[in-house]
């Protein structure tokens, strides 16, 4: 049973407005996680095939405030937020290793009925990771990838195991260190666009889950044979000035 809840995207409305018709809903990823999709269908004109989209780590609908309104007017997509965003639903424990996020992304593909050859698998940073470690297990299989600033592995910082040991109360002092890290090393100071994005997304992150998520995958490493059995149409888009992503 999926759980029978409609989240409340207000975080949408602002972005769309008018674009595209939308619904959110909430998917049972394992016994004790449900992620928060939502679901776009054009108003108009609609390319033939769904895209099925996964933003990266700690990400928001607020860093596709561009990309959203310029896609979902002309394609049916389905944003899937992973589990470390605040909108998930977790009780107790739960993993937040890659191979957690890599189930998720099959059981959404099941979820949404989505037929080999007749559907787009697209992502961005880690969630675009995670779409290169599925692929070579994956049965039903996408017409073709779209993937924007994968990551060969995460660029945590090496004190990364030390958020263990950090009571509750201090994280939002940490999340000020990560961030005067981050904007400091590895954002361009004349981004102000994607400055402003880190900030937003960062902020809201929910920061118990953030340190759950950044200690399962601090020294995660792509193996790139897997990229050898990847056999469909793949587009990969890069940066020559970031330094976020590898």
């Amino acid at each position: 049973m999926q759980p029978d809840l409609e989240p409340r995207i207000t975080d949408i409305e602002e972005i769309i407005k008018d674009k595209a018709q939308y619904r959110g809903g909430y998917l049972k990823v394992s016994q004790n996680v449900s992620l928060r999709y939502i679901k776009f269908t054009p108003r108009s004109s609609q390319l033939p095939l769904p895209v099925l989209f996964i933003p990266g780590w700690v990400s928001l609908p607020y860093s596709w405030r561009y990309f959203l309104p310029a896609t979902v007017n002309e394609l049916s997509l389905i944003y899937m937020e992973t589990r470390e965003k605040r909108t998930s639903l977790i009780s107790g424990d739960a993993d937040y290793s890659v191979d957690s996020f890599v189930n998720d992304i099959k059981e959404a593909i099941s979820f949404f009925d989505l037929r080999d050859g007749q559907y787009v698998l697209a992502g961005s940073s880690l969630g675009a990771t995670c779409i290169l470690e599925l692929m070579p297990e994956l049965k039903i299989k996408p017409k073709g990838l779209f993937l924007i600033l994968p990551n060969s592995y995460l660029p945590l910082p090496a004190y990364t195991p030390i958020l263990k040991y950090i009571p509750a109360f201090l994280l939002p002092l940490t999340r000020r260190v990560v961030q005067s890290v981050v904007l400091g090393s590895k954002i361009d100071p004349t981004d102000i666009i994607h400055q402003e994005g880190f900030i937003k997304a960062s902020n809201e992150a929910d920061v118990n889950k953030l340190r759950n998520s950044a200690l399962a995958m601090h020294g995660y490493r792509l193996n790139l044979d897997l990229l050898k059995q990847i056999q469909v149409p793949t587009v990969i888009i890069s940066a020559a000035s970031d330094k976020q992503h590898n």
